[in-house]
């Protein structure tokens, strides 16, 4: 349950209503009180390690930046540095102990191998000290000679502590602060210093490239320079016997040296990227390493050199520090969390870690654009990874190999009325074009815009394809020949935010501040007098079916406004929204309309009257395309890398549920970033209420009801049993009641 102690730490229900069912289901504590217990929702994960897999607990720093993070010798404890202060955790139960401060930014921090001192490096060189047992009075302190602080070891005796200043290093006497040696050499920056087991010897790596061991005795040079291969090296460590020395350098490579020789032993070159941190595993012959890419690696010393892959998830986002456990079985990596742009630490077993679940196939990156196929058969998405890929709409499995041009960012796609063609307009403002049903390109690349394309439609024939772009120009284009047939500006306009073809093809809008243009596509000539609304900007148009009607959604009233094209004049004001609306799409019957925000809603409205009819939560970004299915039965929609769909009938059905539905409740939820101000894991109510606890790496790949598939490489289903869900006030009654602990009256 360590896992989930931020959700305990919240409130004590969520032991039962949240940690127990996202907890691994083959875990001691999952067997022994999920049979206990009834009403609790049930989640199944595809694609992604079951939460407390590998992931053994999390802290966040609140909106912070991690600088340097440190296990004590024994394991139990974990120092984090967030700017001026110092926060120790017991990793065995998450709990902190009041912080330590200081008036100067910590880069570096470090326990005594005994764990009675802790001490921190700042950057303006300054070193603090603390003594952990008894009462913890104010820091010892003194200054570091050097320019910029970066690195602490202390002596296994806890005799001596080691500095990094720049190309600087320094050991001191750890009780009283007194400089011992300032040791000359490095001709670069020094990266790290450690000491061996021993405690005889240190040794520094530097950006020079070189490896310096150091008597401490005498202070003075053990040996020549050991030399690698001519990379800087940023890290370092010794064995548990001292015999061994590996070294960690800038473009991923590994080196294992023989201290007595000072010879290489071994040379890994296993990562495309510099090396972050290196660790021997206690009581193994082996060798574990971090790298920028996020990537872990263990390597055999028995063996030839071939390591075995470790592959963390989780770790989509920058990575600020990380340390690896005494005994190498566990890592602890400050990671940024998106949501407040903060940093988060999470404590890893890489024996768990090995267990990886393979993700499902689907993009690496998020989608930008997707379309639907007229006979409600299959879908086509295009992502930011280059790639657009066709899906079947109702299994979820690719129908063919990904659809592949010159490997650009895809901005939009679209898909011909007769369903046998897929166009993509990419980022380097070219439209490629693909047969529906093999995959092969048709024609050559079309070329002729020199700004972003904005929207693209195939004419009701499908033999032409009309796109609309930021250069001010509309362009038709003959499928067959690739060949431009017309190409006109639309000169009045100086800046589009979106724009949008009528579903015949015969108008285009493009909205420009608070003015709505409307265009006849083939001329470019204006066909009306353009739509103002003096009150709002729009951010996002569509038509409706017949084409007498447009809808635009707002940027600062976050409404979305209806108009009648022939009047020009205001029909609806849909109003509920709490951010910019970035997506409107109309029903084919043209009696609903959705929209998406990015208050990271969805919304179903009733287009004849402006009345809501349901919104949907559950998301941890606003939708980047969204669409009704040509029947009009489904909703499908793209966050992130996935596509979700939702069935219409049972969006209505849940309106019409109301709020004593839990299954409506779960379904309306909304994670707090916009509820209440703040970016965490709780999906809460429309009063601000807990409803549930989601493990932070979950969170994107949520699907909840209405949402009855989602496409995608990974995903967490959570759903309403048969015996519901027992929460909020009645959550009392997830406990089933035995002669042990029979439920109280």
């Amino acid at each position: 349950m360590a896992s989930s102690q931020e959700a305990i730490a919240k409130s004590a229900p969520h032991i039962y209503l949240s940690a127990l069912p996202f907890a691994a289901k083959d875990s001691l504590i999952y067997k022994t009180f999920a049979p206990l217990c009834t009403g609790l929702l049930s989640v199944e994960t595809f694609g992604i390690n079951q939460h407390g897999g590998g992931l053994i607990m999390t802290w966040s720093s609140h909106g912070c930046k991690f600088n340097a993070i440190a296990y004590s010798m024994d394991g139990h404890l974990i120092a984090t540095a967030v700017e001026k202060y110092i926060r120790i955790w017991d990793t065995r139960t998450g709990e902190a102990m009041p912080p330590l401060s200081i008036d100067r930014t910590i880069v570096s921090v470090a326990f005594s191998p005994k764990g009675k001192i802790i001490a921190v490096l700042t950057k303006a060189c300054k070193i603090y000290t603390w003594s952990l047992s008894g009462s913890r009075t104010r820091p010892q302190e003194w200054n570091v000679p050097g320019g910029n602080g970066v690195s602490l070891s202390f002596a296994p005796d806890e005799v001596h502590l080691a500095s990094v200043t720049d190309s600087s290093v320094h050991i001191w006497q750890a009780h009283t602060g007194d400089l011992v040696m300032d040791l000359k050499g490095h001709t670069g920056d020094v990266s790290q210093v450690v000491f061996s087991p021993d405690g005889a010897t240190l040794a520094s790596c530097s950006a020079d490239t070189t490896i310096r061991l150091w008597q401490v005795v005498t202070c003075s040079p053990l040996c020549k320079t050991l030399c690698g291969h001519g990379k800087s090296v940023q890290c370092i460590c010794f064995s548990h016997d001292g015999s061994r020395l590996a070294s960690g350098y800038d473009d991923g490579t590994v080196q294992l040296w023989d201290t007595q020789s000072k010879t290489i032993v071994a040379t890994l070159n296993d990562h495309p990227s510099g090396i972050r941190s290196i660790q021997f595993i206690s009581g193994l012959s082996s060798l574990i390493w971090m790298s920028e890419d996020h990537g872990i690696r263990q390597w055999n010393q028995p063996s030839d050199g071939v390591g075995s892959s470790v592959q963390i998830s989780g770790l989509e986002h920058e990575l600020s520090c990380a340390s690896f456990s005494p005994d190498g079985l566990r890592v602890a990596i400050a990671r940024r969390n998106q949501w407040d742009w903060g940093d988060d630490v999470g404590i890893w077993d890489l024996d768990g870690c090995k267990r990886v679940v393979e993700p499902l196939l689907a993009h690496e990156l998020k989608i930008s654009a997707a379309a639907v196929s007229s006979n409600d058969t299959f879908v086509v998405s295009g992502s930011q990874d280059g790639a657009a890929r066709v899906w079947d709409l109702h299994t979820g499995e690719l129908r063919l190999a990904p659809l592949i041009g010159p490997t650009r960012p895809v901005r939009h796609v679209v898909i011909s009325p007769n369903g046998r063609l897929v166009a993509a307009a990419l980022s380097d403002h070219t439209i490629w074009i693909w047969n529906a049903q093999t995959g092969e390109t048709i024609g050559q690349p079309l070329q002729g815009h020199v700004d972003e394309i904005l929207n693209l439609a195939f004419l009701p024939d499908s033999r032409c394809l009309i796109s609309g772009s930021s250069d001010k120009s509309v362009r038709i284009w003959e499928v067959e020949t690739s060949k431009l047939l017309k190409a006109h500006s639309l000169s009045s306009v100086v800046w589009w935010s979106d724009s949008a073809f009528s579903p015949d093809g015969q108008i285009m809008a493009t909205s420009a501040g608070k003015l709505i243009y409307i265009w006849h596509a083939d001329t470019g000539q204006p066909a009306c007098e353009p739509l103002a609304d003096d009150s709002d900007y729009s951010y996002s148009l569509c038509f409706s079916p017949d084409c007498t009607c447009i809808a635009s959604g707002g940027g600062l009233k976050y409404n979305i406004m209806v108009w009648d094209i022939s009047t020009r004049q205001l029909l609806h004001v849909l109003e509920g929204h709490h951010a910019l609306v970035n997506l409107v799409a109309y029903s084919p019957d043209g009696q609903l309309i959705c929209s998406s925000s990015l208050d990271n809603t969805v919304r179903i409205w009733n287009a004849s009257d402006g009345s809501s009819i349901a919104t949907l939560g559950g998301h941890v970004e606003n939708a980047n395309f969204m669409a009704f299915t040509p029947d009009g039965r489904s909703l499908v929609s793209a966050f992130n890398e996935t596509i979700r769909i939702a069935d219409i009938a049972e969006i209505r059905l849940l309106h019409r549920s109301g709020q004593n539905d839990p299954v409506a409740v779960l379904a309306s939820g909304m994670f707090g970033w916009i509820v209440a101000g703040r970016g965490d894991e709780w999906l809460r109510g429309a009063s601000d209420n807990l409803l549930l606890w989601v493990p932070k790496e979950y969170k994107r790949y949520l699907q909840t009801y209405p949402w009855k598939r989602v496409i995608g490489k990974s995903r967490v289903v959570v759903r309403v049993e048969e015996s519901g869900w027992h929460h909020g006030e009645n959550w009392t009654l997830c406990w089933k009641p035995n002669r042990f602990f029979p439920r109280s009256k």
